[in-house]
């Protein structure tokens, strides 16, 4: 009697002495260095971020949870990989809602995630996200700053946003440029 079975295959990602995950590698380069990534690492992150997000969205899906648990990442130097990871939530572009749920993680979910509405749901979802996990890369902190999730999906609709330059973890070479921080502010926001 024969037995079918499906099975999924994925890869494994060896994250080593500094984490697997985005959030390990910025907490472990916050704790042995009192800053977030510097501007060439940042670089590196955001370079293969946006090429993995680029890759899905030239296919049609919307990852709809982006944020630093879902970029995993493994290598060293100029060998660092960042990938993105968990497409649980991930649907085709004017896919219907998840059975009707709002979905994301408070402080990286867009504000378009909680009305429901595919139509108002695009690559500008993750694009929002994407801003976040910058922040978060540069400075060690959250971008949104919330004590419950209700607060969290006030404050992502508000046109205020914090700046590079009020968080303590930013790397100091960055920090000796204020018009560059400036620069990145007003794209994080544009976000």
């Amino acid at each position: 009697k024969r037995l079918d079975l499906g099975w999924i295959a994925v890869e494994y990602v060896h994250g080593g002495p500094e984490g697997t995950t985005l959030t390990d590698r910025v907490t472990s380069t916050v704790a042995a260095t009192g800053t977030a990534f510097d501007p060439a690492r940042a670089a590196l992150a955001v370079e293969h971020i946006a090429r993995g997000l680029h890759a899905v969205h030239e296919v049609s899906v919307i990852h709809r949870d982006m944020k630093p648990d879902n970029v995993l990442v493994c290598g060293t130097g100029e060998e660092e990989i960042f990938k993105l990871s968990d497409f649980g939530i991930a649907r085709a572009h004017g896919a219907q809602a998840t059975l009707g749920m709002i979905v994301g993680t408070p402080g990286y979910a867009a504000p378009e995630l909680s009305s429901l509405d595919p139509k108002g749901i695009g690559t500008w979802t993750d694009v929002f996200g994407f801003a976040c996990i910058v922040y978060f890369l540069l400075t060690g902190e959250a971008y949104f700053q919330f004590g419950s999730p209700m607060l969290a999906a006030a404050l992502v609709k508000l046109p205020e946003r914090r700046s590079l330059l009020d968080a303590r973890g930013l790397d100091p070479e960055l920090r000796a440029n204020p018009d560059a921080c400036r620069a990145i502010d007003l794209a994080l926001a544009r976000a």
